[in-house]
């Protein structure tokens, strides 16, 4: 069977039978012209509102018993936990520059609990940043550049 290339106006349709919008002969020929070819562009121009955060909280300390449950005589094969780390616990993730005044919105499980909190601009240089606000439930944290940053 010899396989072709699907073209742009296919694939335009397969979204919009997904998402439930009309598929009538005027909605194909309105999705061709609107679904973009290329998406470099887009994503050239809205690369530097894209950060990168570093958020860093106490050690983690084991909760008493915490650890997994071994059969009696199964530790000794196994070995048992050693000494916790002392180090700070650190977490990286990504989030977007949202307004000129330094606003960035990453998610909540990547600055949780943390004590300090850093973002990224480019490959070199980090700036130091407040939490403002964070909503558990859709995963979502504010933040605020420091405005003592250079």
């Amino acid at each position: 069977m010899q396989r072709t290339a699907a073209s742009p106006l296919l694939g335009t349709l397969c979204v919009l039978a997904l998402t439930g919008l009309p598929l009538g002969p005027a909605a194909a020929q309105d999705a061709a012209f609107s679904a973009p070819e290329d998406f470099s562009e887009m994503v050239e121009a809205r690369l530097p509102a894209v950060v990168g955060i570093i958020a860093t909280g106490p050690a983690a300390t084991p909760a008493p018993g915490a650890g997994p449950s071994l059969p009696p005589g199964f530790g000794d094969f196994f070995g048992r936990p050693g000494p916790q780390s002392s180090r700070p616990r650190q977490a990286l993730g990504s989030g977007f520059v949202i307004s000129e005044d330094g606003y960035v919105v990453t998610n909540n499980h990547v600055i949780d609990g943390a004590t300090e909190i850093e973002v990224m601009v480019g490959e070199d240089r980090t700036i130091p940043a407040e939490l403002v606000g964070t909503d558990p439930a859709t995963d979502i944290a504010l933040l605020e550049l420091s405005e003592d940053a250079d």
